[in-house]
């Protein structure tokens, strides 16, 4: 027994202390790591008539506002024809109201929006939650 825990002993004063230290383990995905690529989901850009076959996608859609409506819950704004001509509906609930400017600065502009679309009574349409998903652009 004796015999076996001496050479135990000298095994492990043999040994290099390095062979049992953990490797050092660096992390790729630091921000000090010499090649940083962001990843940015890709969104598809559409119009008015593609926004049917793009329901459940979150895109960025553009077209014509033709007509703003505010009631006390709910506003909306829609494209292209005025309601119930219209093609495709941005809404926004009053809950909201406070982040936007005036909405009938919308009226008859052509606009950017963005978000997921749904559809609501067989019309496509987006629910505005904040500004920045929608701004005026010229053409």
């Amino acid at each position: 027994m004796k015999l076996i825990l001496i050479f135990v002993f000298l095994v492990v004063i043999s040994c290099n202390k390095e062979e049992f230290q953990q490797p050092e383990i660096t992390n790729i995905f630091s921000d000090s790591s010499p090649v940083k690529e962001e990843l940015k989901p890709v969104i598809k850009e559409i119009k008015t008539s593609e926004a049917s076959q793009n329901v459940g996608s979150n895109v960025i859609l553009k077209g014509y506002v033709a007509s703003v409506t505010e009631r006390e819950k709910v506003a909306y704004l829609n494209f292209d024809k005025k309601y119930p001509n219209n093609t495709f509906t941005c809404v926004i609930f009053s809950k909201n109201f406070y982040k936007f400017d005036e909405l009938k600065n919308y009226d008859k502009k052509n606009v950017e929006v963005s978000g997921k679309i749904t559809v609501y009574n067989g019309k496509p349409q987006i629910i505005l939650e904040d500004s920045d998903q929608i701004k005026i652009i010229k053409n």
